[in-house]
């Protein structure tokens, strides 16, 4: 082959095979491994920052705390005691850390700081669970600022009927008293405070005792044992003796239940007291 026929064939496989294209199609096969590392880079990089933070928050408080590193949701679970406590510095810390870190632009600061790509394109939100709330104490289907046209209704409805109302005194008509009967066993008495229910005191035979404690049991859980004001302060349970104890639920901050037998056992009453106004 002369140099001519040489450089005719060399013509030739560059119109065919240019080596642009050639580099073209190089570049679209790695195109799509990059495109995934980098990809794979991001989310890793992330889910150890998010599990970073989450470790951050849980140092700060007791409360349980998680981030979910896909959704970016950083979720906040209350405990169900946080209320008791007047000085809950836990709860406290909680809300500064993770409270004040949601409202102000930390969230995007920590991303943007930290190169958190994820984070810029689906910042973090918060999400906070309460505990459920407690149930309203309620004896008989009364409750604590009840009104009187109501709780008339509710005794209507559950078949005692009212017998007379009286007030504290002539003069002083901040207090009503009223009296309801359902069976000659079976009476009730209703409380009111500037029409708002503040005590109800429920008397009936011995024999439904068992049935109304075990009622109430299911309802707010076991009860508080305490001996009667009229027991033997020595009286303990399980120590033979025959006194009647005493259930009690709830506490004086909103509404005490308690139920009791009398002390010859004939006849057992239940009482919904230190009602607070605002309760429901």
């Amino acid at each position: 082959m002369n140099d001519i026929e040489f450089v005719e064939e060399q013509r030739k496989l560059n119109v065919n095979h240019p080596p642009s294209r050639k580099r073209s199609g190089v570049t679209k096969q790695l195109i799509l491994p990059v495109i995934c590392l980098l990809a794979l880079l991001i989310i890793s990089w992330h889910w150890y920052l998010a599990a970073t933070l989450e470790k951050h928050l849980e140092s700060k408080s007791d409360s349980p705390i998680s981030v979910n590193p896909i959704t970016d949701i950083v979720t906040v679970r209350i405990p169900e005691d946080s209320s008791k406590s007047a000085d809950n510095t836990s709860l406290n810390a909680l809300f500064d850390t993770v409270g004040n870190f949601a409202l102000a632009p930390e969230w995007q600061l920590y991303a943007r700081e930290n190169f958190d790509i994820y984070a810029m394109i689906l910042p973090y939100q918060i999400k906070t669970i309460l505990p459920p709330a407690p149930p309203v104490i309620n004896l008989l289907g009364f409750y604590g600022a009840m009104t009187f046209s109501d709780a008339s209704k509710r005794a209507s409805k559950i078949d005692f009927r009212l017998t007379g109302c009286r007030y504290a005194s002539p003069n002083d008509q901040e207090f009503q008293y009223c009296n309801f009967l359902r069976a000659p066993d079976e009476t009730l008495s209703i409380n009111f405070h500037h029409d708002k229910l503040v005590m109800v005191d429920y008397r009936f035979a011995a024999w439904r005792y068992n049935g109304l404690l075990k009622e109430l049991s299911t309802k707010y859980g076991d009860p508080r044992s305490m001996t009667p004001f009229y027991g033997s302060a020595t009286d303990e349970p399980g120590s033979g003796t025959d006194m009647p104890y005493l259930k009690i639920w709830g506490s004086g901050k909103s509404a005490r239940l308690e139920i009791d037998e009398t002390d010859d056992r004939t006849q057992g009453f239940a009482t919904l007291s230190d009602l607070d106004l605002t309760f429901r």
